[in-house]
């Protein structure tokens, strides 16, 4: 990742508020009445994102998850960081799921 991008996100990610989710939503879900298009156009990014998840967790399931139960040379259910990726990902999709929630 580029070093400014990096920076970028870092810092998102520290003004978050007590909810624990993210500024860029607090701003623009508090807008929302004033600018319906940008809350429409955060909705649209969060649904895209939420369906790229989906899909990952699909090809993790199908082509990793899968092929470990069924083989004794492929006897680990960790990621390549270490962690139980299914539910590492399955994680990740809930968290973004839950900003349509709103």
């Amino acid at each position: 990742m580029p070093p400014k991008h990096r920076a970028f996100i870092e810092t998102v990610e520290r003004l978050n508020d007590a909810s624990g989710k993210a500024l860029l939503f607090g701003y623009v879900r508090d807008h929302r009445e004033r600018h319906p298009k940008l809350w429409e156009a955060f909705r649209e990014c969060v649904r895209l994102l939420a369906r790229f998840r989906e899909t990952h967790l699909d090809y993790a399931d199908r082509y990793i998850h899968q092929q470990h139960q069924r083989s004794v040379s492929n006897p680990t259910g960790v990621g390549t960081g270490g962690t139980p990726f299914m539910t590492y990902l399955k994680k990740h999709l809930e968290e973004t799921e839950r900003f349509l929630d709103e």
